[in-house]
């Protein structure tokens, strides 16, 4: 099955075929959040030649798959789908006129040599086959891999049913195909809550979320766990999996203080599917050697290729310093006029976004008689709040907090985010959200909703898909698009 574009649209090997020849200012590799917000700052601050190589049919990074909500808090002040926010990136970069080479493998980069040029070894149709560009500032923003089982070391066989949160995700979202209907998920991280939330909505039965600590947002913990049931438990770990053509099962225990497992009080949980969410190893392989000296001249990591991080807001406003950065270095080399960002993107780029504080540790002590403790989900921040009997909220940090600590007590309600089915479409699947917040215990009826909805292509975002839901009296509304196939589809 190709992938999509995150606008809808697969390209052809024919198509975007970009000009190799000569020296490029600024050559970006990967065409994440990092990359085409790097690319759009070296775009818009000068003359600048510029070219995105990316290795998959499609711009946008992992964004595309994540159809949850949650992005762009912080730059954009609203609460943005990961398709919704690649989707301004990748129109952005587009209506820059910086040209994009789909599907490019990068084999290396080396350098500078004695002309001050980095060369990045590259290969793909759009290249015209196996080229060799020159660039005064290459920035890497290839982002990062899941830790799979086998780095973990997870006694057992090898069993058919075990998979990263990440290709879950993908197989979900995007391929259309629920990897098993009974699920173990292994991390409490942010991903593997979030996962374990949409499995959940899709009709699959999460049995157990493990964790060695409270790793997540508590924003995540409330909207994924705890408004589920679903059972999580802290300080237990993966002691074994069984099966030998399908997952059959896993072997669950304690950890000890020394990391090795109580397996006096270990248990079997029987399941069909593991979720390995373990962590993120930046992806820096390309750069070979230079990989150890991220300080060489015209060399610049940025996004979750320098290290991990939280929010899509800080990859990309790493990708804004970064790009502006490498435009300066390549306007020392080249002569031309130093850049400067536009406005709109200098405010992005000076924004304070702070790390998160809401973590489960916020979680802790006791709670005044006649007192509720209520986390926010409005922002990343998850402040803790305290609601009394008579309407007092404290805790809260902006009026936006008091606001849903109100709502809460009388009514709690969430966006729901999904998928929905075309027919004769490039993809299978488009994805959704409610056009507002509905109740909280109207969520799955929404879900099976969503399933049974058929919709036809083109599908355009924003579109309005279903006026009233499950009759919740809430419109449906694509976050996605999608082409008609051009054969009319399967």
């Amino acid at each position: 099955m190709r992938k999509p574009v995150a606008e809808g649209r697969v390209l052809s090997a024919a198509e975007g075929r970009v000009d190799v020849d000569g020296v490029f200012d600024v050559v970006v590799i990967g065409g994440g959040s990092a990359g085409l917000a790097a690319a759009a700052a070296v775009a818009e601050s000068g003359p600048y030649r510029t070219l995105v190589l990316e290795r998959e049919e499609y711009l946008g990074g992992v964004l595309p798959q994540c159809v949850h909500d949650g992005f762009g808090l912080y730059l954009y002040g609203e609460s943005l789908t990961g398709p919704e926010f690649a989707h301004r990136w990748v129109e952005r970069v587009r209506g820059d006129g910086v040209p994009t080479a789909l599907a490019a493998t990068v084999l290396s980069v080396e350098g500078p040599g004695s002309d001050g040029l980095l060369r990045v070894d590259a290969l793909g149709a759009s290249l015209g086959g196996r080229a060799t560009l020159a660039a005064r500032s290459v920035v890497c923003a290839t982002g990062c891999r899941e830790r799979t089982r086998g780095a973990l070391q997870i006694p057992g066989g090898r069993p058919a049913g075990v998979l990263t949160a990440g290709s879950a995700q993908y197989m979900v979202n995007v391929a259309n195909q629920l990897p098993g209907d009974k699920a173990v998920v292994l991390g409490s991280g942010d991903i593997g809550l979030i996962m374990a939330r949409r499995m959940t909505l899709e009709g699959a039965e999460v049995r157990l979320v493990l964790g060695q600590e409270a790793t997540g947002l508590v924003r995540n913990h409330i909207r994924c766990i705890q408004d589920f049931d679903i059972p999580i438990r802290y300080g237990w770990g993966l002691a074994s999996v069984h099966g030998y053509g399908q997952l059959q099962g896993v072997t669950v225990a304690p950890l000890r203080a020394d990391g090795s497992f109580d397996l006096a009080r270990r248990e079997y949980v029987r399941c069909n599917v593991l979720l390995v969410a373990c962590g993120l190893v930046p992806e820096r392989e390309v750069l070979g050697s230079l990989a150890l000296a991220p300080d060489a001249p015209g060399l610049f990591l940025c996004g979750n290729a320098n290290v991990p991080h939280d929010l899509v807001d800080q990859v990309t406003q790493e990708g804004l310093r970064t790009g502006a950065a490498a435009a300066a270095h390549a306007a020392a080399l080249s002569g031309k006029p130093a850049p400067a960002l536009p406005d709109d993107l200098a405010r992005m780029a000076g924004l304070s976004v702070r790390e998160p504080k809401g973590r489960m540790g916020d979680m802790a002590g006791d709670v005044p008689s006649g007192h509720q403790r209520i986390v926010c989900t409005v922002c990343p921040t998850g402040c803790v709040m305290e609601a009394s009997g008579r309407g007092g909220v404290a805790g809260n940090t902006c009026p936006r907090g008091e606001e849903f600590a109100r709502r809460e007590l009388a009514c709690p309600t969430r966006m729901f985010t999904g998928t929905v089915a075309v027919a004769g479409g490039r993809r299978s699947l488009v994805p959704v959200r409610t056009e507002r917040p509905v109740p909280r215990d109207r969520l799955f009826d929404v879900a099976r909703a969503c399933r049974r909805l058929n919709v036809k292509a083109p599908v355009r975002m924003g579109e309005v898909l279903k006026s009233d839901i499950a009759r919740t009296g809430v419109a449906l509304v694509a976050t996605g698009e999608c082409e008609r196939a051009a054969h009319g589809g399967r």
